[in-house]
């Protein structure tokens, strides 16, 4: 008697021991049950759940558009500066081959921050005469410069500098203000210091 209520205890801890282990199996899938795709609104709720997912490398801005360079003319110019569509025109001339000109257009783009709103600022690129015109629109883009930039016609560089400056050295860079009526205000040859842009421009900017 005492031997089968050992052999029956001895059952019952075999029996409970399967059960336990069968709960924590995971079932097998059946194959004859279909698949269920996450809805979008699933797809929706872990996507705001993950805040990462939509950032972009840094650097990179989907809203920036790339500077190009069109030509430009003697005729062209004369005509921007005839036809008053700002209040104060800085026209400045540089090329990219010019270590002055490379200097002076971060000096140009503080100027920009700061008198945006009165003076419009026009950059018109030399390198067509010897430089390397390719390079214009990158060296926009690699600082991401807010400029109106366009290459000037080999043809007329000799006389749109000589029109506006007939002493111009033929050095780059060189900058041109003009006031609202069309007025030559004054000529910078070569490249300047950001004070000295800026007394003139504090001279003559209302």
């Amino acid at each position: 008697m005492a031997r089968n209520g050992i052999l029956l205890i001895f059952l019952m801890g075999l029996l409970v021991g399967c059960g336990s282990q069968a709960s924590l199996e995971t079932p097998a899938e059946d194959p004859s049950q279909p698949v269920v795709l996450p809805t979008l609104q699933v797809m929706q709720q872990e996507r705001l759940s993950n805040p990462l997912a939509d950032l972009k490398p840094a650097g990179i801005s989907s809203d920036h558009a790339k500077t190009t360079v069109g030509e430009t003319s003697y005729d062209q110019i004369q005509d921007d500066i005839a036809n008053r569509r700002w209040n104060y025109l800085f026209l400045h001339f540089w090329r990219t081959n010019s270590s002055a000109s490379m200097n002076t257009l971060p000096v140009v783009a503080t100027l920009h921050k700061t008198y945006a709103a009165k003076v419009h600022f026009m950059l018109i690129s030399l390198d067509a005469d010897g430089g390397n015109p390719d390079r214009v629109a990158a060296v926009m883009n690699e600082k991401n410069y807010p400029f109106t930039t366009r290459l000037l016609a080999r043809s007329d560089i000799e006389k749109t500098l000589r029109s506006l400056e007939p002493n111009w050295n033929g050095q780059a860079p060189v900058t041109f203000l003009f006031d609202p009526e069309s007025r030559l205000l004054h000529a910078f040859q070569g490249a300047q210091s950001l004070e000295a842009y800026e007394a003139v421009l504090k001279k003559h900017v209302q």
